[in-house]
């Protein structure tokens, strides 16, 4: 059986993985862009929670599910 984790616990997770590491965020329908996780996190307030990622002074935002579509480490 997997255990869940809790909110707190997946923001450490992504930030250990992603920040401060370079990284290409693919959106289809976007371009593709290339740089430096600054900030990764979860944004809980809307009804379906989504990753929102700080990127080169901007921020993305992608569904949790689609997040290892989209963001990929370099």
């Amino acid at each position: 059986m997997k255990n869940k984790v809790n909110l707190a616990q997946a923001e450490e997770i992504l930030a250990t993985t992603y920040a401060g590491k370079w990284c290409t965020f693919d959106y289809p329908g976007y371009k593709q862009v290339y740089g430096m996780v600054d900030l990764i996190g979860i944004d809980s307030t809307k009804s379906e929670p989504l990753v929102a990622i700080q990127m080169n002074g901007k921020k993305y935002t992608c569904s949790v599910p689609d997040l290892k579509d989209c963001l990929k480490l370099l």
